[in-house]
């Protein structure tokens, strides 16, 4: 999960500065303009956070199909902040839709599956000024090309979850 992300982010040789946000932590619901309804915090909340930290990068987890709005709210948040900022969403969602998902004009990337190791390497190779080629992270159409062809199981999966390090409880 993300706290695990974010420990696998601090244990990487670049020592990543990682801040984590659960918007669905303050359990508002509110409408959106356009008449949505949504759990967790409001734009400006959201927006004041981003601003506060000045992400070079933006993870977004999505949990939930039924969430998926509220996601792609997130990252057009961050593209009103900057355009420079690079969203990155992962989550169960995505990974099964991972072209539609792409396809939105706020993502940059997808990540499939686990992102204990994609998202490190995907944030790397950004900080190196990389074009990441990555299976399971997705940025352009051609990266499908990446993925095993297996539609069961299109990734591979860690091999072995003890060698990752203690998710970051502290956050």
């Amino acid at each position: 999960g993300v706290l695990s992300i974010a420990s696998c982010l601090r244990s990487h040789e670049n020592n990543f500065v990682t801040e984590i946000c659960d918007a669905n932590l303050s359990g508002e619901t509110w409408f959106s303009s356009d008449g949505k309804q949504y759990l967790g915090d409001k734009p400006a909340d959201i927006r004041k956070r981003i601003n506060d930290f000045r992400p070079d990068v933006v993870g977004i987890s999505n949990m939930f199909t039924w969430q998926i709005d509220q996601a792609l709210f997130v990252a057009n948040i961050c593209k009103e902040i900057s355009q420079d900022i690079i969203t990155v969403i992962g989550g169960p969602h995505v990974s099964s839709f991972p072209l539609e998902s792409i396809r939105e004009k706020d993502i940059d990337y997808v990540v499939m599956g686990e992102g204990e190791i994609r998202f490190p390497k995907l944030v790397n190779a950004l900080a190196l000024g990389e074009q990441p080629k990555i299976q399971g992270v997705i940025h352009e159409e051609s990266d499908l090309s990446l993925l095993k062809p297996s539609k069961r199981s299109p990734i591979s999966f860690i091999p072995q979850l003890d060698e990752l390090p203690i998710p970051a409880y502290d956050m």
